[in-house]
């Protein structure tokens, strides 16, 4: 049931609806166990965000713009546990020789823009990249 209503507040995400989604998930993680949240929330975020399509810019921000207000509203171990979902999905694809480039792209994508809302710094960015 959560993994359902997660996922038709993530499809429904735009500008308009990003205050009204964010007091829903916040509503979320009080009423259930954080771990279970965020892995929700960062399933539904790659499943969207992570595919082999390419994606506009203003979806993917959208998204990022997501994650980074409920850094700030609910704590850190939001954005934490989703950069580690991330990293830990790209380190993958990066290893894996017969992997999507579309992929590894689409997540550095996202990883560029937690890096321009302040969730991450620079220096993973760079590690990926070297």
């Amino acid at each position: 049931r959560l993994k359902r209503h997660m996922k038709g507040l993530i499809n429904r995400l735009s500008e308009s609806t990003l205050p009204s989604i964010v007091v829903s998930v916040e509503s979320m993680f009080s009423s259930n166990p954080r771990n279970y949240v965020n892995r929700v929330l960062s399933v539904a975020i790659i499943d969207i965000c992570g595919g082999n399509v390419t994606l506009p810019a203003r979806f993917v921000a959208e998204h990022c713009a997501l994650i980074a207000a409920l850094h700030c509203q609910i704590g850190i171990e939001v954005g934490g546990y989703i950069v580690e979902f991330i990293t830990q999905r790209l380190y993958q694809l990066l290893n894996n020789p017969s992997s999507s480039v579309k992929e590894s792209n689409n997540l550095l994508i996202i990883l560029s823009y937690l890096y321009n809302f302040g969730i991450i710094y620079c220096d993973l960015i760079y590690d990926f990249i070297r």
